[in-house]
């Protein structure tokens, strides 16, 4: 009897020494994957420049994000801009130095390849000239 409880010990330790996962461990679930979509918006000139913008959605361990750059925008600084998925309005954003950014977190919705994503001018904001008037699409791109 001694010699098998030694026998026994002596396996337990020697596994215990190579620190093997036990048959009763609980399974790893695999990390999420990370998925990221990237669009570049583009539309027409306004007064000469044409503006130009990118916009990335990212989807990390159940985590959403929605992020919208614009450049190049003749407008003038505060004009308010309102950007729309699929033709929902999903946040605003203001214009400040021919420039407009800004990142949604959570985003309001998954994104997914053909979604169409818009930035138009809207209500308030800067007071505007010329063209465009509010509610005017100056920037669209496809997911």
């Amino acid at each position: 009897m001694k010699k098998f409880m030694f026998v026994t010990l002596t396996m337990i330790l020697t596994l215990s020494a190579f620190n093997l996962p036990s048959a009763l461990a609980a399974p790893v679930e695999p990390p999420l994957p990370i998925r990221t979509l990237t669009t570049v918006l583009s539309g027409p000139a306004i007064d000469g420049l044409v503006p130009t913008a990118k916009a990335d959605f990212r989807s990390e361990q159940g985590e959403t994000s929605l992020g919208v750059a614009a450049s190049n925008l003749n407008l003038p600084d505060s004009t308010v801009l309102i950007v729309a998925l699929n033709g929902t309005a999903v946040f605003q954003m203001s214009v400040f130095k021919g420039k407009a950014g800004r990142e949604l977190r959570p985003s309001p919705e998954a994104i997914h390849h053909g979604d169409l994503i818009t930035v138009a001018i809207g209500n308030g904001g800067g007071v505007i000239t010329q063209a465009p008037t509010p509610g005017t699409i100056i920037l669209s791109g496809t997911f």
